[in-house]
């Protein structure tokens, strides 16, 4: 009996992803801008009535435009898209062409031999469909094509496809403003994938509720992300992964789908910038003394403390539950340095946290005592870290941003890790999500329930591409207007990730929630069944 993936549910499915993938670049580009104009004017003029200071008008203007440039306009005949295919591309091809994509501009991807030569004898008419023999995977480290749209339809869970998913991130592959939909199917409910998830969700300071309850909560785009959302172990009492246990093993369904989509947005916010920017010399060399990076990385005991205390002080470590991953594959696609590279993604990640954390970062307790009984502390002197030019933007930067009439009108005052983080990412190129614009659904295919998430990336180069040489970064603090582009350009990015990504850019808000109607932070909506 031959496969077939003709099928009503699967066809609705493949539907709904297509036409908002084409519709949100397209007609509603607009609206899918992290960068988006509407709110940054609104957020302009808060600024002078808060501020009583006058903003450069000409210099504001600019801005604008540079990111309309950035935003560059498009048509559905003008996107470039990717996809499994199967043993029938006509599924695909039919939907988007009836969408207006070009036939020329679809890319099809089948690894399995015999697949693909179905593949190949079903296309008839469809000539000018590409149909690559390889894993996508392989065809990034060949081909520099970007696209647009890339529809990554697996028939596995994330725990066996979530390689594919990473090197298309880490690769640039994806378009600086385009849509990454994943299909995948639920985990089955074994004693190591209940172990996977309780360790996984653990160390959240925040995780949806549908994994404590059972089910998705009803919330629209206005409400904040705490109320799709619940404070995680610490604030419930639980002393051990053996607390969360139970709601994991009954909400089995609903903590795979939280892990979905949490993962792949942390991995394109946070991983993926961290490991394009510290594992590469190039990059490096801006940034750090490695020297020094190397002595600190290879003491163990002061590295794996200072972490324990960052938890201990409430803060959301996403290294910590990536390095108590349960899956031995897993963790070791993390811990594992690939080719070239000279860090893996776990210790990038790490040292992006010590960055973005060195306001809170003084001393770490060794967990040893001297003669006297007393902990011995080691300091963390961080511009000791840092590459010379680096470490002296950050002093002027430090200097110039301290808590002053103007920063304590605003809601968040602004503190030096900020700056770490922006200069980071406009070197990493971190694919920001635009939470608003995010669709998710599930349904079952034949036996197998599918996991569906539709991820609108966002890079950002508009901001991060007007942005100085790390060089001059402390002149544009100390230019008024400048200074407000900066903190206004990350407000708008962290109104998608409060509660959902607390180390992005956290403390960043110049407006606050519910201070005026335009001024909403947003999470992930409900995944809903078709």
């Amino acid at each position: 009996m031959e496969t077939t993936y003709k099928q009503d549910i699967k066809d609705k499915s493949r539907k709904l992803i297509w036409k908002h993938a084409v519709e949100s670049l397209t007609s509603n580009r607009h609206e899918s801008r992290m960068l988006n104009e509407e709110y940054l004017k609104n957020l302009s003029n808060y600024v002078v009535s808060k501020s009583r200071q006058d903003l450069d008008s000409t210099e504001l203007a600019s801005y604008f435009q540079f990111i309309d440039i950035s935003y560059e306009a498009k048509t559905p005949k003008m996107l470039k898209v990717a996809f499994f295919c199967g043993p029938e591309p006509e599924n695909d091809v039919e939907v988007l062409l009836s969408l207006g994509v070009r036939l020329e501009n679809m890319f099809a991807f089948e690894s399995d031999k015999d697949e693909f030569q179905k593949a190949v004898s079903s296309l008839r008419g469809y000539p000018q469909l590409k149909i690559y023999n390889g894993t996508i995977e392989n065809f990034s480290l060949m081909h520099n094509t970007i696209f647009d749209i890339i529809y990554l339809d697996f028939t596995s869970s994330l725990l066996n496809c979530y390689k594919t998913i990473c090197s298309v991130l880490d690769n640039n592959m994806l378009a600086p403003l385009g849509i990454l939909a994943v299909n995948t199917t639920y985990l089955d409910k074994k004693i190591e994938s209940v172990d996977f998830l309780t360790n996984y969700f653990f160390h959240d300071i925040f995780f949806e509720r549908c994994v404590y309850y059972g089910h998705e909560s009803d919330r629209n785009f206005s409400d904040a992300p705490v109320f799709g959302r619940i404070e995680g172990s610490m604030c419930m009492g639980w002393r051990s992964p053996e607390d969360l246990r139970p709601f994991i093993e009954r909400n089995f369904d609903c903590a795979y789908s939280a892990f979905q989509t949490d993962f792949i947005n942390g991995y394109a916010n946070i991983i993926k910038p961290s490991y394009s920017a510290f594992s590469r010399h190039i990059m490096q060399k801006r940034l750090l003394k490695m020297d020094r990076i190397n002595e600190f990385v290879q003491n163990d005991k002061a590295y794996n403390q200072m972490d324990l205390d960052y938890f201990c002080d409430g803060l959301n470590l996403f290294s910590l539950k990536m390095r108590k991953i349960t899956d031995k594959r897993f963790l070791e696609f993390l811990t594992t340095k690939d080719n070239g590279r000279l860090l893996s993604r776990i210790d990038s990640l790490r040292l992006w946290e010590m960055l973005t954390n060195a306001h809170y970062i003084k001393e770490c307790d060794l967990g040893e005592v001297n003669g006297n009984g007393e902990p011995i502390y080691e300091k963390i002197d961080i511009p000791s870290f840092l590459a010379e030019p680096l470490e002296h933007s950050i002093g002027i930067i430090e200097n110039a941003i301290k808590p002053k009439d103007c920063g304590l009108m605003f809601c968040d005052v602004p503190m030096i890790h900020l700056w770490y983080e922006m200069i980071i990412n406009s070197l990493g190129y971190p694919y920001h999500t635009n939470v608003k614009n995010h669709i998710r659904h599930y349904y079952t295919a034949k036996t197998r329930k599918m996991c569906v998430d539709v991820f609108t990336f966002d890079q950002c180069r508009g901001f991060y591409d007007w942005l100085p040489m790390i060089e001059y970064q402390s002149d544009y603090v100390k230019d008024f207007t400048k200074q407000m582009i900066i903190r206004m350009s990350i407000d708008a990015i962290a109104k998608h990730s409060l509660g959902i990504i607390e180390q992005q850019y956290y403390g960043s808000a110049l407006i606050g929630e519910g201070e005026t109607k335009w001024a909403k932070y947003y999470d992930f909506p409900s995944r809903i069944g078709l």
